[in-house]
């Protein structure tokens, strides 16, 4: 399936159904060192800072990994990473790579039936209907003092706040569309 690229202020979406129910595929790291994925439900997509006026908001995609992730010090060493979305067949595929550990199964990419695609330094999955390339500028250790609501504490952590996610807010310098979407 051909990708095209289109202008990150044309991407029509709503981020929750997507995050929630399609789930994306991240993927950070560089040829070098290979990449690693991992399914994500968490994350967010909107505008955040400015660059000189209004009119440059910068538009991010916010992403949480936790520390204890194989793709952790991926995210932490480059510059660059994707979230990938693609429909309901890839599901299985997707819940293959939320479920395993580059650490067990340094393949699991290719084990779970998904293709790279290689853009520069960045890859993305194959028959992805959107992807975004995002350059990271920004990330922080979520701190469990910081939770308003401490039940979302017990909830999705199980009361354990030593590996509590963290936030990378990576700026979304590219945003490329199945062709015929």
């Amino acid at each position: 399936m051909n990708m095209r690229e289109i202008k990150v202020e044309e991407l029509n979406i709503n981020p929750i159904p997507l995050f929630r129910d399609q789930w994306g595929a991240l993927t950070a790291g560089n040829r070098r060192n290979g990449y690693n994925a991992m399914a994500i439900a968490w994350g967010s997509i909107g505008t955040l800072w400015e660059r000189g006026s209004r009119s440059k908001m910068v538009p991010v995609c916010n992403v949480y990994v936790r520390p204890s992730r194989f793709t952790y010090p991926k995210m932490i060493e480059n510059e660059l990473f994707t979230v990938s979305f693609m429909d309901q067949t890839h599901r299985k595929a997707l819940a293959y790579i939320g479920a395993k550990s580059g650490r067990d199964d340094p393949d699991k990419i290719k084990s779970s039936g998904l293709q790279l695609v290689y853009d520069g330094d960045a890859a993305y999955m194959k028959d992805s209907d959107i992807v975004l390339i995002c350059r990271k500028i920004y990330n922080q250790q979520l701190g469990a003092e910081h939770f308003i609501d401490k039940n979302l504490i017990d909830y999705n952590y199980h009361g354990e706040t030593d590996n509590i996610h963290e936030m990378f807010v990576g700026e979304i310098i590219r945003v490329l569309v199945k062709e015929n979407r």
